[in-house]
C-alpha cells in the first residue's frame, strides 16, 4: 500500500502535464488535415477567379476587342525584334551623324579663327567683349525661356564660364576669348539647321569654356563653383589617351598635420581627373610599402572605385622614415605584375588595364634620395618608359631638388602644392604633357561619352573632337582645347518603337565598358557630378546569359537570344521569372551598341486604318475617362491639363476613317497614339454601356464592388462609376501603372493592395483590394494584349467569400477560418504581401510585407514556399544626416577657392598683376559664395535647388513563389522563441490567381520575433555593397588606339610653375588685409 500511495501522486502529475500540453496554444492537432486545407484552397481559387472574371467583365471586353480583328476592322503586323533594333540603330546613326557634322564644322572654324588671330600682349580686361555666364546682371536682360533647354537662353550669342581660381584678365584667357568669339557664327548656324541640337561648347586648354546658346551658370546656394572644364571626363578623354596610373604616397612621419591633409585632398583631386577608360592603383610607403586600400592591383577608375579609394586615403596616418627606393621598387613591381598577368593573353579579354600612358604620381614633402638605381634598373630600359610625376606638398623645409630630378629623368613633370587652394590647379599640371603627346600626332578621332549636364538637362551623350593650333610656324604639339556637342539620352530614346514594343518592352544602349547609356532602370540623379558608371549587369540580373549578352554588345556583335531572367515590377516590390527576347546591334560611328528587350507574348501590333478610328459617341453616362499625361499632340503635356477627356478634344474625331483624320493648323499630332486612342475610345464606350446596363440589375451586380475600370494601351482609363475615378488618379499613365504592367505578364488574375511599410492607424479604413486581368486577343495563334480590366473590392467582401467558401467545405466539428481565436488564415500574394486575413487586429497591416506581420511564419515560408532575389541598388539616395561617415571621405570634396591667395603669397603674382579687386572678390567668394545676389536679383526659377540627399548603396529583396511548392501544399511546424510552444501551419498556392492560402495556429504568448531578427530583408536598406576587393573585373574593350609616345617630345620642360614664398612679413600683411576686407564686406 505504501508503494501504491507513493506512485499515485506521480500519475496525477503526469495527467496534469499531459492535459496542459493538449491545451497549450499551437498544439498540432488543432488544425484540420492537409487534404482539407488543400480542398479549401481549390474552392477559393475557383471562387476568386469567378469574382475576377465577373467583376472585371473581361470576357465581354475580350469579345469586344476580338470582334475588331475577326471582322477585319483592325489589322495586325508582326513584331520582329531584330528588324526593330536595326531600324532604330539606323535612325540613331543618322541623328548622331548630324551632330558629328556640326561638330566638325565648329572645329574647322575654330582652327581657322585661331590661326588667323594675331596675338596681342597688350589686351586688357575691358578690351574684350564677352558674356560672363556667372554675371546675372550682364545676361538677364538678354535671355528668354526656351522649352528645348528648360531654362532662359540667348540663341544668338554664347556665354563664357571661367573657373573661380583663374584670373579672367590673364593675357592667355583674353586672347583665347578674342579668337573664340568667332565660334558664335558656326554655333548659330548649327542651331538653325538642326531643330534638336542642344549645348555646343568649346573647352579651352587655358580653362575657360564658351557655351552656345548663352545662359546663366548657376551653382547650388551652399556650394562654391568649382567647375573647371579641363577636369571634366569628356575633356580629358577627348584630349588624351587612357591611363594606367599608380599614385605613390609618402606617409612618413614628416608628412603629418596640415601636409598630410593636403596630400589626402590632392590624391582625391587626382582621382577626379580620371575617367572610366583609366585604371588606377594607390600605394603608400615610409620604411616599408603597402597598398592603401583592399585593391591589390589596378582597378577601373569608375565612380564607385574612386569613391572607395578616396575613403581609404582618408584613413591614412603618418609614421616612419621615408625610403624612396622601397616605395618606387614596390610601385614598379605593381606594373610588372600587372603586365606579366597578361603576357600570354589579350588584356581586354579580362577587362583590366588601359595598356596606355603608364605613370607614377609621387606625392611627398621632399627628400634627398634620387633613387637613381631604381629607375635605371626598372624604367629606363623599357620599350615605353613609365612617366613619373612628382608633387612637393606643403610648406616644407625639405629639399625638392631630387624630387624634381625624378620627374625630369622619367618623362614627367614636377609641381608644388604649398597650400590647399593650389591643389586643383597643380594636380592637373600632368595633363598637358599627355595632351601634347596626342596633339603632336594630329589625332582627330571622335570620342563619345556619357556625362551629366551641369546646366540641368540630365544625362547627356557628349561627342568631342580636339581643336589644334594650325597657325603657320606653330608647334604641332599644341591642342587649343576640345569641342563638344551634347545629345540627351532622352533624345536617343525618342527613336524607340514604343508602340510595337508595348509597356513591358524597352530599348537600351551600352558602351564598350559595358556601362549603360540609357535604360528604363537607369535613374538620373542630379547630385552626381560624374556619370553614374552603371554597368548593364547592375541593372539587369546577372546570369550566364546576360553576361554573354553584355559581352556580345561590347564586341559589337549583331544577334538575338532568348533569356530566362527576373522581371521586376516598376515599384521593385515584386519579381517574376520570365523569358525575354533580346536583340542587339551596333550604332555605327560610335562606341555604343543598341539592344531591345521584348516579352515573348509581344508578337503583334495593331495597324489602324479605315473604320478602326470610327468613333460614334463620346458621351459617357456613368463612367469617367482619365487621360495619361502624354503628348498626343506637341506641347500637350505642358498645357494646363485637367486629366480628363476634355484634354483630348483637339484630336478626337467623330465618325472618321483613320486616314481621313484632320486636325487644326499648327497642331503636330502623334498619329500612332491618336489612332490607337480612337480605337480604345470605342472600347471605352462599350465598357460604359456594359456596366451601365449591369447596374440596372442589382441582383446581378455585387453590391460590395467599389469600382470597375479598364486601362488601355493608348493611355486612357475608364472608371465606373464616375464617383470612384479618384481610385485610379495615380495610375493615369497606364504604361507606368504597376497593376497594368504586372497583369500583362501573366494570364492569371492578379490580386494587389496598396503597399504600407508600417501598420496603418486604427482610424484608417482598411484598403480596398484591386483585382486585375489582362485582355488577350488571339491573332492567328499569336497574342496581343490591348488592355487590362479590373475592379476594386472591399477587404470585407474578400474575407466574407473566404469564410463562406471554407465553411461550406468543412465538416462539422472541424476548425475553420471562422474560428478566429483558434486559427489564423491569411491570403498572401506572390510577393509575400498581406492581402486579406480573418484576424480583425491584423487589418491595419493589410498591404504590408508578411515578415513584419508574422516573422516566425515568414521565416519558415522562405526557401520553401517563397524564394527571394537580392540585389544592390547602386543608384539609391540616402539622407545626408543619416551618413555617419566623415564628410572628408566623400570624393566630391570642396576646396576653398583661394588659389588667388596662394598666388598672392608668391613673387609670381606681384610680377604678373596687382589687382586687389580680383583678390578680394575671389577670397570673399570663398567666404560668402552668395555675394552676387546682393546687387542683382536672380529669378527664382533660374536658381537650382539644393538637396539634403546623397548617393548611397542599398540592398533590397523581392520574394517570389518557389518551384518547390508548385501548385501543391507545404506543411511544417515551427518552434518560436525556443519556448515550449509549437505552431503548425499549412501553405497552399492557388493556380488561377497570384494568391497563397496560409493557415496557422495562433502565435505563442510573450513571444515576438521581427523581420530583422529573422534576417528577412525586403525594404531597401543602406548597405556597404558587395566585397569589391574580391570581385572579378568584368569584360570590357579598350579604345582601339593608344597615343602615349612621341619621339619628338621635349623632355626639358619637366617643371611646372615653381613658386618661392615671399617673406613672412608680406604673408602676414597680405593675409590680415584680405581677411579684414572680407570681414568688413560681410559685416556690411
Amino acid at each position: 500500500m505504501a508503494t501504491m500511495t507513493h506512485r499515485r501522486p506521480c500519475l496525477e502529475l503526469f495527467l496534469l502535464v499531459f492535459v496542459a500540453c493538449i491545451l497549450q496554444p499551437g498544439y498540432s492537432e488543432t488544425l484540420p488535415e492537409l487534404s482539407v486545407v488543400q480542398k479549401w484552397a481549390e474552392k477559393l481559387d475557383n471562387d476568386f477567379e469567378k469574382v475576377a472574371v465577373d467583376g472585371t467583365g473581361s470576357t465581354v471586353l475580350t469579345k469586344n476587342y476580338q470582334r475588331f480583328y475577326d471582322e477585319r476592322i483592325v489589322k495586325f503586323g508582326t513584331v520582329n525584334s531584330m528588324t526593330l533594333v536595326t531600324e532604330m540603330a539606323e535612325k540613331l546613326t543618322t541623328m548622331l551623324g548630324g551632330k558629328m557634322e556640326s561638330l566638325r564644322r565648329s572645329v574647322s572654324l575654330a582652327e581657322k579663327a585661331a590661326a588667323n588671330h594675331t596675338w596681342d600682349p597688350t589686351l586688357k580686361l575691358g578690351n574684350v567683349d564677352y558674356w560672363n555666364s556667372k554675371e546675372p546682371g550682364q545676361l538677364l536682360d538678354h535671355l528668354e525661356y526656351s522649352e528645348r533647354f528648360k531654362q532662359q537662353i540667348n540663341a544668338t550669342r554664347s556665354s563664357v564660364h571661367i573657373p573661380v581660381e583663374i584670373y579672367e584678365g590673364d593675357i592667355h584667357i583674353l586672347n583665347g576669348l578674342m579668337w573664340s568669339d568667332h565660334l558664335d557664327t558656326v554655333f548659330e548656324e548649327n542651331y538653325q539647321q538642326d531643330d534638336d541640337i542642344l549645348w555646343q561648347y568649346f573647352g579651352s586648354q587655358t580653362g575657360f569654356m564658351r557655351t552656345f546658346p548663352g545662359s546663366l551658370w548657376t551653382t547650388p546656394d551652399d556650394e562654391v563653383d568649382l567647375y573647371d572644364v579641363r577636369r571634366r571626363p569628356w575633356y580629358t578623354q577627348g584630349s588624351s589617351s587612357p591611363k594606367d596610373m599608380l599614385i605613390l604616397i609618402d606617409r612618413s612621419g614628416s608628412v603629418h598635420g596640415k601636409t598630410l591633409q593636403l596630400v589626402k585632398v590632392a590624391v582625391k583631386s587626382i582621382l577626379d581627373t580620371l575617367g572610366e577608360n583609366d585604371f588606377v592603383q594607390i600605394i603608400m610607403f615610409s620604411t616599408e610599402a603597402d597598398y592603401v586600400s583592399c585593391f591589390k592591383t589596378f582597378v577601373q577608375a569608375n565612380y564607385r572605385n574612386k569613391k572607395l579609394l578616396g575613403k581609404a586615403v582618408d584613413a591614412l596616418t603618418a609614421n616612419g622614415m621615408a625610403n624612396f627606393k622601397v616605395g618606387l621598387n614596390f610601385a614598379f613591381e605593381q606594373f610588372e605584375k600587372f603586365e606579366d598577368k597578361f603576357a600570354d593573353m589579350n588584356r581586354s579579354s579580362a577587362g583590366e588595364g588601359a595598356d596606355c600612358n603608364k605613370m607614377i604620381m609621387l606625392l611627398t614633402d621632399g627628400g634627398t634620395d634620387m633613387a637613381e638605381e631604381v629607375f635605371k634598373e626598372r624604367n629606363w630600359g623599357r620599350d615605353r618608359m613609365i612617366r613619373v610625376f612628382t608633387y612637393a606638398v606643403g610648406q616644407t623645409a625639405n629639399s625638392v631638388k631630387d624630387i624634381k630630378w625624378m620627374s625630369c629623368a622619367n618623362r614627367g613633370r614636377f609641381s608644388e602644392i604649398p597650400a590647399m587652394g593650389a591643389i586643383r590647379a597643380k594636380v592637373q599640371e600632368y595633363m598637358p604633357l599627355l595632351i601634347e603627346t596626342k596633339g603632336s600626332l594630329n589625332v582627330s578621332d571622335a570620342q563619345w561619352r556619357l556625362n551629366s549636364d551641369p546646366r540641368g538637362l540630365g544625362m547627356m551623350t557628349t561627342v568631342t573632337l580636339p581643336v589644334y593650333n594650325r597657325t603657320i610656324g606653330a608647334s604641332n604639339q599644341t591642342i587649343l582645347g576640345v569641342m563638344g556637342i551634347d545629345v540627351t539620352t532622352a533624345q536617343m530614346e525618342q527613336f524607340s518603337p514604343s508602340w510595337k514594343l508595348g509597356p513591358n518592352g524597352y530599348t537600351f544602349a551600352i558602351n564598350t565598358n559595358g556601362y549603360v547609356i540609357f535604360h528604363p532602370l537607369l535613374k538620373i540623379n542630379h547630385y552626381l557630378k560624374d556619370p553614374p558608371n552603371m554597368d548593364f549587369l547592375d541593372l539587369e540580373v546577372e546570369n550566364d546569359m546576360t553576361v554573354l549578352l553584355r559581352k556580345d554588345m561590347i564586341d559589337h556583335v549583331i544577334n538575338s537570344m532568348t533569356i530566362e531572367t527576373y522581371v521586376k515590377s516598376p515599384d521593385e516590390r515584386h519579381v517574376d521569372v520570365e523569358k525575354r527576347n533580346y536583340s542587339y546591334t551596333v550604332i555605327n560611328g560610335t562606341n555604343f551598341s543598341l539592344g531591345i528587350s521584348l516579352p515573348l507574348y509581344q508578337k503583334r501590333f495593331p495597324q489602324l486604318e479605315g473604320n478602326a478610328c470610327n468613333i460614334t459617341d463620346m458621351n459617357f453616362t456613368h463612367s469617367e475617362v482619365l487621360v495619361a499625361p502624354w503628348d498626343y499632340y506637341e506641347g500637350m503635356s505642358s498645357n494646363n491639363l485637367t486629366g480628363f477627356l476634355a484634354d483630348l478634344h483637339k484630336v478626337l474625331k467623330l465618325k472618321q476613317r483613320c486616314e481621313n483624320l484632320q486636325f487644326a493648323d499648327g497642331i503636330k499630332v502623334d498619329m500612332d497614339k491618336v489612332k490607337h486612342l480612337h480605337w480604345d475610345m470605342q472600347m471605352a464606350k462599350l465598357f460604359d454601356i456594359y456596366w451601365t446596363d449591369m447596374a440596372a440589375y442589382p441582383h446581378v451586380m455585387n453590391k460590395r464592388v467599389v469600382a470597375h475600370f479598364m486601362g488601355t494601351a493608348s493611355g486612357i482609363t475608364t472608371v465606373f462609376p464616375k464617383s470612384e475615378a479618384g481610385l485610379l488618379e495615380k495610375d493615369r499613365d497606364t504604361w507606368k501603372a504597376i497593376y497594368y504592367r504586372r497583369s500583362l505578364d501573366t494570364s492569371k488574375s492578379v490580386f494587389s493592395v496598396d503597399y504600407t511599410l508600417g501598420k496603418r492607424s486604427v482610424n484608417e479604413s482598411v484598403p480596398n483590394i484591386r483585382i486585375t486581368r489582362s485582355i488577350t486577343m488571339d491573332i492567328s495563334g499569336d497574342t496581343y494584349k490591348p488592355a487590362v480590366a479590373g475592379l476594386f473590392i472591399s477587404h470585407e467582401t474578400i474575407v466574407d467569400v473566404m469564410l463562406k467558401t471554407i465553411e461550406k467545405n468543412t465538416k462539422s466539428g472541424t476548425l475553420s477560418c471562422s474560428d478566429t481565436a483558434e486559427m489564423l488564415c491569411y491570403l498572401l500574394d506572390d510577393g509575400a504581401f498581406l492581402i486579406a486575413t480573418n484576424q480583425p487586429d491584423k487589418e491595419t497591416e493589410i498591404g504590408r510585407f508578411f515578415g513584419h506581420v508574422d516573422a516566425g511564419l515568414m521565416s519558415a515560408l522562405y526557401n520553401e514556399t517563397y524564394l527571394r532575389l537580392e540585389q544592390y541598388d547602386y543608384q539609391a539616395t540616402c539622407s545626408k544626416s543619416d551618413d555617419g561617415s566623415n564628410s572628408a571621405a566623400s570624393l566630391s570634396f570642396r576646396i576653398p577657392s583661394i588659389n588667388l591667395l596662394f598666388d598672392l603669397l608668391t613673387v609670381n603674382w606681384f610680377s604678373s598683376f596687382w589687382t586687389w579687386t580680383a583678390f578680394n572678390f575671389n577670397l570673399f567668394s570663398w567666404l560668402s559664395p552668395q555675394t552676387y545676389a546682393a546687387s542683382v536679383e536672380i529669378p527664382e526659377e533660374m536658381i537650382q535647388s539644393t538637396d539634403e540627399t546623397d548617393h548611397c548603396i542599398k540592398k533590397q529583396a523581392q520574394y517570389y513563389f518557389s518551384d518547390k511548392l508548385g501548385t501543391g501544399a507545404f506543411k511544417d511546424t515551427i518552434y518560436p522563441c525556443d519556448k515550449n510552444c509549437t505552431r503548425d501551419f499549412y501553405a497552399v498556392r492557388f493556380v488561377k490567381t497570384n494568391l497563397l492560402l496560409l493557415v496557422a495556429t495562433p502565435e505563442c504568448p510573450d513571444c515576438v520575433s521581427t523581420a530583422d531578427s529573422e534576417r528577412l530583408i525586403q525594404e531597401p536598406r543602406r548597405d556597404e555593397g558587395p566585397d569589391y576587393c574580391n570581385m572579378k573585373p568584368r569584360y570590357r574593350n579598350n579604345p582601339e588606339k593608344c597615343y602615349d609616345y612621341d619621339e619628338k617630345e621635349d623632355t626639358t620642360k619637366c617643371s611646372g610653375s615653381y613658386s618661392r614664398p615671399v617673406s613672412a612679413a608680406v604673408i602676414a600683411i597680405a593675409t590680415i588685409a584680405s581677411l579684414l576686407s572680407a570681414f568688413l564686406l560681410t559685416d556690411r
